[in-house]
């Protein structure tokens, strides 16, 4: 049994929201976000595009696997391109993308770019998905902590995107889920304003109570902490 709730908030700053959402329960349950590049032409227009590839895709046809998850990530990443391809005023549009499936007692995600998959489980938040940012190599390379890593001046700057080229390293995987885990699907609209720790502690206050106060309550703290991007968080508790 699951309870899930998504959110999103277009923030303090920015003059329209970029980032898309799903939320899907049937046939089996499909989370994703997606964060459409704001220095790029219409990327709310790609983010749509992934979440609309994403809600047409039939779940209950085949078997979910972590490859089924990079496919449909490249699925997502064709029409972006082709989207590009046909209409000029489109060329260029790109956006992050981090999906999950859970079937089975297991959550399978694919990922690309700086939105995050999170599993909150025994009052411990671990990141999933791995960032394809500049700053996320530099952590790697042991040139900067993960410390030195929040709110750095380039965090924004991506090394992977959907729709800015045809070959993509696409983060994957699959994790066992248990009795009272929560996941945890975001924008960097959350994760730049509000630490890994900080949002550990909202959830720990707000475990007891709905997926839909988990969310709301992550994004006041976005918010309250600057909201200088939009803000899209995805809840799902497990029962």
């Amino acid at each position: 049994m699951m309870e899930v709730c998504g959110g999103t908030d277009k923030g303090l700053m920015r003059a329209k929201n970029e980032d898309n959402y799903l939320v899907q329960t049937d046939p089996l349950p499909l989370l994703a976000v997606a964060d459409g590049m704001g220095g790029h032409q219409a990327g709310d227009v790609a983010s749509e595009t992934v979440i609309e590839t994403i809600n047409n895709f039939d779940l209950s046809v085949c078997e979910i696997s972590p490859d089924h998850m990079k496919n449909l990530v490249e699925r997502t990443n064709r029409e972006v391109l082709k989207k590009g391809e046909e209409n000029p005023q489109y060329s260029g549009m790109g956006t992050t993308l981090s999906c999950a499936a859970i079937s089975e007692g297991k959550l399978y995600y694919g990922h690309v770019g700086d939105s995050r998959i999170y599993l909150y489980r025994d009052q411990e938040l671990t990141r999933i998905s791995s960032d394809h940012s500049l700053v996320a190599e530099m952590v790697e390379q042991g040139k900067i902590s993960q410390k030195e890593a929040f709110q750095h001046p380039q965090s924004n700057v991506l090394t992977q995107a959907i729709g800015l080229g045809k070959n993509l390293d696409i983060d994957r995987g699959s994790v066992s889920l248990r009795k009272n885990d929560i996941i945890l699907l975001c924008t960097d609209g959350l994760t730049d304003m509000v630490g890994e720790e900080d949002i550990a502690d909202i959830i720990l206050q707000a475990e007891e109570e709905t997926s839909e106060k988990i969310c709301d309550r992550l994004i006041q703290s976005a918010l309250e902490a600057g909201g200088k991007d939009n803000i899209t968080v995805i809840a799902a508790q497990i029962f």
